[in-house]
């Protein structure tokens, strides 16, 4: 601060005044924009989106694939005790569909790119040091 200048109560003058905190968040969203465009550059978006645009041309295997993916995140978000038995049991009331190849390979190619998104978010909350784990209890 200059020595000239009076030092402000205004609490938007936290962080060094509002045109800094305006370049460190333009910085933020511009850092975001690349990340952003970095996965859409990738493979694995790619993959999905395409397998994806594939599904939608057959409503029968959409609607089928559509109630597998939420009864399996269904799973996935309960702490059921019986898990593998569970999964177990929906991969064998599924069995026809994940025998086919395009819902197998979409299957897939949404893991690989939920997996990515999951790194991306996991390191971005670890290094900034976002307290979460009471997501954990």
């Amino acid at each position: 601060m200059e020595e000239d200048q009076k030092e402000s109560d205004d609490s938007a003058d936290y962080y060094g005044g509002i045109e800094k905190r305006r370049f460190g968040m333009h910085r933020v969203e511009e850092e975001t924009s690349n990340l952003v465009k970095t996965i859409k550059e990738s493979r694995e978006y790619s993959q999905y989106h395409w397998l994806y645009s594939e599904i939608k041309k057959n409503k029968e295997l959409k609607g089928r694939l559509d109630a597998f993916r939420k009864r399996r995140f269904a799973l996935e978000m309960t702490e059921a005790e019986e898990g593998l038995e569970a999964q177990r049991r929906l991969a064998e009331e599924f069995r026809e569909l994940l025998a086919d190849p395009l819902a197998a390979q979409f299957l897939s190619a949404e893991h690989n790119y939920c997996r990515m998104a999951r790194q991306a978010i996991y390191q971005i909350t670890e290094c900034l040091g976002m307290e979460i784990d009471f997501l954990e209890e």
